[in-house]
């Protein structure tokens, strides 16, 4: 009777001491996971913002060299056509050479 309520009394109260004694070490625990989460959130926001300007870098880059392989494919292009052209002409003389002896 009473001195079961007074048992269940005690195991409450001991209950609530422990709940405030744990509370805060549970809130204290919660507040570092937190700051830790930001932390980390912070560190990976700072490595993405360093992946997108080493992206946009590569990509300039990239495209420079498109436009300088654009620019020697044309040049080696119009040398091999003056090449072939200039061949053309020299066994053109050639042949008038050979005919005039």
């Amino acid at each position: 009777g009473k001195e079961r309520r007074g048992i269940e009394k005690m195991r409450e109260n001991a209950a609530d001491e422990s709940d405030e004694l744990y509370g805060d070490l549970a809130a204290a625990s919660a507040e570092a996971t937190v700051a830790d989460l930001r932390e980390k959130l912070a560190a990976s926001e700072a490595e993405r913002e360093r992946l997108v300007s080493a992206l946009q870098t590569e990509r300039g880059e990239k495209e420079a060299l498109r436009k300088a392989n654009d620019v020697l494919a044309h040049n080696i292009s119009v040398l091999f056509n003056t090449a072939k052209a200039e061949i053309e002409r020299k066994t053109r003389d050639v042949e008038r050479l050979e005919k005039e002896r």
